[in-house]
């Protein structure tokens, strides 16, 4: 904890003059290899400044503190603040530590991506999947995250204790030779790299890190970058409606339910738009496209689109597992799923939003072109590229006499407060078809939400 005299990242500097990026890659690679994890600073960014007054102002962050993970562990409500200093062009930072008042909850299943690496996997979900007296898919689904959560608990933990055994023996038989005769010494190689592998997927779970690709193995750093997300989402203290700030971990709870209600309730202002200019703009072509019979292959399309690593549903299983055991559930989720859109409603245990694929058996979009051509040309990664640009033009802007000013607005998605009922009657005024907008109505409806 100090003055580094360094930079993980231009966002750490504010001048005119960007950091040379080899001192960055220097300094990161010093940081992993001594292990550390980078508290996050509270309050101003930067704790160093020169130039106040005059036209080079330079600010940087190089005072910090660093830990190790067994500290950070220990310590999960650390707080790094930054002060204010009277003289010095340092500002002083205040490390504070916390007791934990998070209270210890029953961990609901959740399919670990390791397992798919396990052999005896398969088995474990076949025998749920053909339980005697299995009904229904939801009871099928039931039956394997119960057979799952069973048998997954004698492998929690068990990682890095297996590696450190691999690792001791292959020390050993290279010790003594043995290494040179190839069969044992390969055989526990292939061990090791299985479990390694299984590491990484366990805590590249946690991390929530999508961006990176297979091969990109560094179960350090996914265990740091878990660490630190739980930290930064981990909620101490929040103002209610009446302007107090409460810490109680039961008061926080309520703040957040009563703030969740108020958002999600139905708003009694109704639109004072005349709907009755609203000109049907579907033709019957698009209709017909719209509601024609779901094909096995475009809902097979459609879950192996999704990333395997997403958030899973209130069942506790991603994608991953559906990708995997295609072969064994897939066509009895395609007929679940058509029964459901064909009965209009949807199973109170489905609870996340349902996707559909855009496509029809012929392989020609469902909806026109035209109708979406806007949605292309509005990408949020060109919109994400502009904003950066434009920011990062302002922060470097010191001189001239127009000054620049960005504005963050916090607008309520759409979603959260249009009415459903005014919804459908658009979507109807529109021209879509009476079964189009009941399954998009379903989609709507059918979702729940939970303050965990």
């Amino acid at each position: 904890m100090g003055d580094f005299n360094d930079l993980l990242s231009n966002e750490d500097k504010r001048s005119r003059v960007e950091h040379t990026p080899w001192r960055i890659r220097g300094f990161r690679s010093a940081v992993q290899d001594s292990n550390l994890v980078d508290l996050p600073l509270i309050g101003y960014p930067f704790t160093w400044v020169r130039g106040r007054g005059g036209d080079d102002v330079k600010e940087e962050r190089l005072d910090r503190a660093m830990a190790t993970q067994a500290w950070y562990d220990t310590f999960p409500n650390c707080q790094l603040h930054n002060l204010v200093a009277d003289r010095s062009d340092h500002y002083p930072i205040l490390l504070k530590l916390y007791e934990s008042n998070r209270r210890k909850t029953m961990r609901d299943f959740k399919f670990e991506n390791s397992w798919l690496q396990e052999e005896a996997l398969e088995g474990v979900v076949q025998a749920g999947w053909e339980k005697d007296g299995a009904g229904g898919l939801m009871e099928r689904l039931q039956n394997c995250t119960n057979e799952m959560n069973d048998w997954g608990r004698q492998l929690h933990n068990k990682y890095r204790v297996e590696i450190e055994e691999c690792r001791r023996e292959l020390e050993f038989l290279r010790d003594t030779d043995q290494h040179l005769q190839g069969q044992r010494y390969e055989e526990v190689q292939k061990r090791m790299s299985i479990l390694l592998a299984q590491e990484e997927a366990f805590w590249k779970q946690r991390a929530k890190i999508y961006r990176l690709h297979e091969g990109d193995t560094n179960s350090r750093f996914f265990h740091a970058t878990t660490s630190v997300k739980r930290k930064r989402n981990k909620i101490t203290k929040l103002q209610n409606n009446e302007g107090e700030v409460v810490q109680n971990q039961l008061d926080i709870c309520g703040v957040a339910k009563n703030y969740f209600e108020q958002l999600f309730s139905m708003n009694q202002n109704n639109s004072g738009v005349d709907i009755e200019y609203i000109m049907p703009s579907i033709t019957n072509l698009q209709n017909d496209k719209l509601i024609a019979p779901f094909q096995i292959r475009e809902f097979k399309e459609a879950l192996f689109a999704m990333h395997s690593d997403k958030a899973p549903g209130p069942d506790g299983l991603n994608p991953a597992f559906f990708k995997r055991f295609w072969d064994l559930c897939g066509v009895e989720l395609f007929t679940a799923g058509v029964e459901w859109l064909e009965r209009g409603s949807l199973p109170d245990q489905i609870m996340h939003d349902y996707k559909y694929c855009p496509y029809s058996e012929e392989g020609e979009p469902r909806i026109n072109e035209r109708l979406v051509a806007h949605i292309a040309m509005q990408r949020d990664l060109q919109n994400n590229i502009k904003a950066t640009e434009i920011i990062h033009h302002m922060k470097c802007k010191t001189r001239g006499k127009m000054g620049e000013v960005a504005l963050k607005v916090d607008i309520s998605k759409a979603y959260d407060r249009v009415e459903w009922d005014y919804m459908k009657i658009i979507m109807t005024k529109m021209g879509f078809h009476d079964k189009w907008v009941n399954w998009m109505s379903m989609c709507m409806e059918s979702v729940h939400y939970q303050v965990l």
